[in-house]
């Protein structure tokens, strides 16, 4: 069955109504809580923004069964040794709930404002592909030594070994990252019904076959790979939920990600966890 999770965007709030809206979340009947990783906001750089990790690593502490992940960590921010350790940590926290989403990142002033490179479409993908190689080679437990065009490990090694093994869900919004998705990822994320409405153009319609001719390539099972989609819980989508989330099975997609922005309407939670999971 499809799976539908919730997504507490990080811009202009604070832990305290996160904390409440993922009690919401859980009690709902949601099968994940998700947040994004952005350090400035969108909207006005003077907004409160909270980092992701540290904020998953307080909601593994605080929930009991949603699986908590990224939507999704900019590999331009941190180097795989560091995310790596974060994310094992918060796997033993959460007693093996996370799920990592990685992307290459799409906006420069992130980083240009803390003196990060921003370099090449081409190059960051290329970054996702070998940071992803790194995170599961120290994962292993054993000692790593690792020599790739962007990262390099001598002797590098990562203990605790998250039990189990984060699944690693790769985003691509363009040709090269989609196909960078099904190449080295368990599954690919992009927008989803929000960008239906555009039919043919819309990103999921265009790189949807090229991940699937990816995974053909790569010998990989569909059935072992996850597409998942974010889309706004807003009154469009409560006015069908049932048939909103229908609708996204039809087209092959195996989970549906509902962002929420602050101030988090928690009636709306409650509302379509009601609708999909005959609970409050």
């Amino acid at each position: 069955m499809i799976r539908v999770g919730i997504c507490l965007v990080p811009f202009n709030t604070s832990y305290a109504e996160c904390r409440e809206a993922a009690l919401a979340t859980e009690a709902a009947g949601f099968e994940s809580l998700w947040t994004w990783d952005h350090l400035i906001s969108f909207n006005d750089d003077a907004e409160p923004v909270l980092e992701c990790w540290t904020t998953l690593a307080a909601l593994a502490e605080l929930t009991e069964r949603v699986k908590l992940g990224s939507f999704v960590t900019n590999v331009m921010s941190r180097h795989p040794d560091v995310l790596a350790k974060a994310i094992a940590t918060i796997q033993e926290i959460s007693g093996g709930r996370v799920e990592l989403g990685i992307g290459a990142g799409s906006r420069p002033r992130e980083q240009v404002a803390y003196n990060r490179p921003f370099p090449s479409g081409r190059e960051r993908v290329e970054r996702v592909e070998e940071a992803v190689e790194v995170m599961r080679l120290l994962w292993s437990g054993e000692e790593v030594d690792y020599q790739g065009k962007h990262y390099r490990v001598r002797g590098g090694r990562s203990v605790p070994v998250p039990s189990p093994m984060p699944p690693i869900m790769v985003a691509g919004l363009g040709p090269r990252s989609a196909r960078n998705a099904a190449r080295v990822g368990d599954g690919w994320n992009c927008e989803g019904l929000k960008g239906w409405t555009e039919g043919a153009d819309s990103k999921f319609y265009r790189l949807k076959p090229l991940v699937l001719e990816e995974l053909e390539r790569q010998g990989k099972r569909r059935e072992s790979f996850e597409i998942s989609v974010s889309e706004d819980l807003d009154q469009r989508f409560l006015q069908d939920p049932i048939g909103n989330i229908a609708r996204a099975e039809e087209e092959g997609i195996d989970r549906v990600v509902l962002d929420v922005y602050a101030p988090f309407d928690l009636e709306a939670i409650r509302t379509a966890g009601k609708a999909l999971y005959g609970r409050r």
